[in-house]
């Protein structure tokens, strides 16, 4: 069985334009199990999605603790039970430092999107995160669908996908 980590530490938007992947991924690889690590904040979408099979939350604070970071192994002790497990493939679909880190001490033999350097340097892996990076300054000219982009990045084709956000009718009265 595939076992993904998908690091998806932004807002609520991006939560939601990442489940297409999470879709995606366990058509191109059924039985897989995904693994999501986000922000309690936004963990709801999550939470009620039946394409994810584990949820790692993290506070803000807790990430600041990923910068003493130096390598794989280390993610257990600094307290985030999940991450010290190997991986097939994680797929870092965050843009900052700490999530770079991450991705870089999760032990997997294949990884997308960024990691980090001992050089400080950003270090983009494929050609859709870097497209991401350069191509459209962080979002500014983008034009393609986040969640097009979250599917490329993830190494899947896009397909039709719907149908896993439940239901959250609240009837006719919005106030």
């Amino acid at each position: 069985m595939k076992k993904i980590l998908v690091i998806q530490l932004s807002r609520m938007g991006d939560v939601i334009f990442t489940l297409p992947l999470l879709a995606s991924l366990k058509e191109e690889y059924p039985g897989c199990e995904i693994s999501v690590l986000s922000y309690k904040t936004y963990n709801r979408v999550i939470l009620h999605s039946q394409l994810v099979d584990r949820h790692i939350q993290v506070t803000y604070g807790d990430i600041d603790k990923v910068a003493e970071w130096t390598g794989t192994g280390q993610a257990a002790a600094n307290g985030f039970p999940g991450l010290e497990e190997t991986y097939d493939a994680v797929i870092n679909l965050a843009y900052g430092n700490a999530p770079a880190k991450i991705c870089t001490a999760v032990n997997a033999p294949v990884k997308h999107g960024r990691v980090a350097s001992e050089k400080k340097e950003v270090r983009l892996l494929g050609q859709w995160m870097k497209y991401l990076f350069a191509a459209i300054q962080h979002r500014r000219h983008n034009l393609m669908g986040m969640a097009d982009l979250f599917t490329r990045i993830g190494g899947v084709k896009n397909r039709k996908t719907g149908g896993f956000l439940p239901d959250l009718s609240f009837g006719t009265h919005f106030f």
